[in-house]
């Protein structure tokens, strides 16, 4: 049976972060970010772990389910972020749920 989605449980305001990396005159790296869009999430963590490589890092994934959103759906994933009560999540994956009803969007904070 499939998972029932319901708009009730989107109490989370997020927004959908594009970054650009270009180069500026001088040759160096420079990023240009545009805000795709700000909606309503649900927020569910999936799981959570910490990671030694010469420091403890603890790695939280989530998943935010949103409502179908056809500029998020069409974006190459390794250009977005998405932003959580200030919280900055690097996304991962993006998975379209029904047809052009909900995205689930997998996403990381690394701490």
């Amino acid at each position: 049976m499939a998972e029932q989605m319901y708009i009730g449980k989107m109490d989370r305001r997020i927004a959908i972060v594009k970054r650009i990396k270009s180069k500026s005159t001088s040759g160096a790296d420079s990023y240009t970010e545009t805000t795709l869009a700000t909606v309503w999430a649900e927020k569910k963590e999936l799981k959570s772990e910490e990671a030694v490589d010469d420091k403890v890092v603890t790695i939280n994934a989530h998943q935010f389910v949103i409502r179908f959103h056809p500029e998020i759906a069409s974006e190459k994933v390794q250009h977005l972020y998405l932003v959580d009560e200030n919280d900055e999540y690097d996304i991962y994956g993006v998975e379209m749920v029904g047809r052009k009803q909900f995205i689930k969007i997998n996403c990381e904070r690394r701490e």
